[in-house]
């Protein structure tokens, strides 16, 4: 049951996080093209596999592995994150000035 609202609160927040996105790009008719959002989706699909990684070692009883397998997917996280952000922001293509 818990599982169950668990999955629930994180499929809830994605939802509102890319609706968010939508109406922060109409709002300031900043353009996003489908390419971003493509790596917007693949971003959040990483996300997900990062913190279910880490909950299948913590459920798996494999502690040892939680720190370094965890780390790796959390750094790799971030990392991507930043850049996705850059791209999406504050980049800018195909414009010279």
């Amino acid at each position: 049951m818990i599982a169950f609202l668990a999955s629930g609160i994180i499929f809830l927040s994605i939802a509102a996080a890319i609706y968010a996105l939508h109406h922060y790009t109409k709002d300031t008719e900043h353009k996003m093209s489908w390419w971003k959002w493509v790596l917007t989706v693949f971003w959040l699909v990483l996300f997900l596999i990062t913190f279910a990684s880490i909950g299948t070692f913590i459920g798996e009883g494999a502690s040892q592995a939680v720190l370094p397998g965890g780390g790796f997917f959390v750094g790799v996280t971030l990392v991507t994150g930043a850049v996705l952000c850059w791209l999406l922001f504050f980049a800018k293509f195909g414009k010279k000035s």
